[in-house]
């Protein structure tokens, strides 16, 4: 091999050596390399020098001092938004200069979201003392551990992650193939390898990935959102399926009264003591009862099934569940509970995260004017001199008829709609509020009203008094009820000593059945209502969990 070869192949060899290395300690670390090249230049002027070193051409004085100057002016610092339309609330302004401290690597343990981890979940996350607590974990955890909506949030986080890390890559690298002056003189011309590697300026890469962090942070809100949607929904289908119980179970009952009240007027009209209309009427009333006695079993039925599609187990058989509708008062003051919900609500989160989100992409957008540098270099053969030629070069392009003006006033624009976005969902949260808790409120009153029912004891010892003391012990009971209870054992107390007929009886049975019914709605409303303002008045545990529905338009 020639003397001229061997030069040629060693000078392709250390200017490969010299990219390699360059391209090895972006790609382990690139933020840090990117500072140094906008920050540090004598460490610009080192690799320059390191460069034309490998290639053995030229001198590092004066294209070492002009580069230097020029890493001096791309270093300038960038300036933030002159004017916005409307400031920025305090804690949402994104700090550019401690990025690289959150973006050292993005926190894979956040991606788990299991429900009983994290603050904002403690409330809930009580360990179970009851029967009703018991069976509602179950639910939950199957629902957590199968419900695709909430799988399909994760992988949402997981995306924005990934979009994250990909936002920090720096540029590969190029390697090419160059040939000049092939055929001059029927020779061979020129021939060799070419290098180029970009160099990001203006912190680029650092501000796309606090654009990308944030968007991180709206998923993970999103994903928090849907945890809550998915806590109400099976919690809400819980207490629909113990009100549908008790639903059937009373109407069974009053089918029962019904039939026996009919069974009754027909005897009555048969003996000449009542009349046509009597049994006519008590037919017309089982014909009533048993559309209610089907409703219920096809309630409690579909109530199964929904609860079943929420837990992802479709195949689910209904089952007895064993818990109560029965609460512990609890007092909710109005505006307190408001402040919590909208202090805490994941999808005030989801639109603050958005602020954040959309000024870094200000910040990015007028930062994408400041050109990037592309260095080149490269090593050929000239065939004709029989020499071995290096070639060193380093491009820009100028911002003159494209500054980014389009892109700058896109994200100024969506800067001001975020904003005013957390203002839309506080005050959506507010409506929603004032139904919810109105609900609330309503159902209180109700239970209050309905009462407790009283035990067979407590009727016995009513009736076992006489006169003004029964009369004033009757007085201490205004609820609904005790009173149908103390109403019924009245009404068979009398039919006993034939005072009163047996129709007056049925009647007395049905009331209380009706009463019981109507105890039941207020238990299940005033609980379901309870749970909608525990869980952000977050609903919809399959609903879209990428977004697909704008903050704040849960029903």
């Amino acid at each position: 091999m020639s003397r001229a070869r061997m030069r040629w192949c060693a000078a392709v060899v250390g200017s490969a050596t010299a990219i390699a290395s360059f391209t090895t300690a972006v790609a382990e670390d690139p933020p840090r390399v990117a500072e140094q090249s906008l920050q540090e230049p004598t460490e610009s002027r080192s690799l320059s020098v390191r460069v034309r070193s490998f290639f053995g051409r030229g001198k590092s004085g004066k294209s070492g001092k002009a580069e230097g100057g020029g890493r001096r002016a791309e270093g300038q610092k960038i300036e933030p938004a002159k004017s916005r339309p409307e400031s920025i609330p305090s804690g949402l302004k994104p700090d550019v200069q401690q990025v690289g401290a959150t973006l050292a690597g993005p926190q894979l343990s956040t991606l788990e979201h299991r429900p009983d981890s994290g603050p904002q979940l403690s409330a809930l996350s009580s360990p179970p003392s009851s029967i009703t607590d018991e069976e509602i974990a179950r639910f939950e955890d199957l629902a957590f551990a199968n419900n695709p909506a909430l799988a399909q949030s994760r992988h949402v986080v997981d995306a924005a992650v990934g979009r994250l890390i990909q936002a920090g890559l720096y540029p590969n690298p190029s390697l090419g193939y160059v040939a000049s002056e092939v055929g001059n003189d029927g020779r061979a011309g020129q021939q060799g390898i070419g290098f180029a590697q970009e160099i990001v300026r203006g912190c680029k890469l650092q501000l796309s990935q606090a654009v990308a962090s944030f968007a991180r942070d709206q998923a993970e809100a999103q994903a928090a959102a849907q945890v809550w949607r998915l806590r109400n929904t099976v919690r809400s289908l819980y207490f629909e399926i113990l009100a549908a119980q008790e639903t059937k179970k009373l109407s069974d009952e009053l089918l029962a009264l019904a039939e026996q009240g009919v069974s009754v007027a027909q005897q009555r009209e048969k003996a000449g003591e009542g009349t046509l209309t009597e049994t006519l009427q008590a037919q017309i009333e089982l014909d009533q009862v048993q559309i209610l006695a089907t409703s219920s079993k096809n309630n409690l039925r579909a109530s199964w099934k929904r609860l079943a599609a929420i837990v992802g187990q479709p195949e689910m058989e209904p089952e007895t569940l064993r818990g109560s509708l029965d609460a512990a008062r609890e007092e909710r003051d109005e505006a307190q509970t408001l402040a919590r919900v909208s202090g805490q609500s994941p999808e005030v989160q989801v639109a603050e995260a958005g602020i954040r989100r959309a000024d870094a992409a200000v910040t990015r957008a007028r930062a994408e004017p400041i050109p990037n540098v592309t260095i080149e270099a490269g090593t050929q053969y000239d065939y004709g001199s029989r020499t071995q030629i290096a070639n060193i070069g380093i491009s820009l392009p100028l911002p003159i008829w494209n500054r980014n003006e389009g892109n700058i006033f896109t994200a100024e624009a969506e800067l001001r709609r975020s904003q005013r976005e957390v203002d839309r969902v506080k005050l959506s949260l507010a409506e929603r509020f004032a139904t919810t808790y109105a609900r609330y409120r309503n159902a209180q009153q109700q239970v209050d009203r309905y009462g407790r029912r009283l035990s067979d004891e407590e009727v016995k010892r009513i009736l076992s008094l006489m006169g003004d003391d029964r009369q004033k012990e009757l007085d201490k009971y205004s609820q609904i009820l005790p009173r149908a209870q103390i109403a019924l054992a009245l009404a068979t107390e009398g039919w006993r000593r034939g005072e009163f007929g047996y129709l007056q009886v049925l009647t007395a049975q049905r009331t209380l059945a009706q009463a019981g019914l109507g105890a039941v709605r207020a238990h299940a409303e005033l609980r379901q209502s309870a749970v909608v303002l525990d869980c952000y008045l977050l609903t919809d545990g399959l609903g879209d969990p990428g977004g697909g529905q704008s903050a704040g338009n849960d029903q």
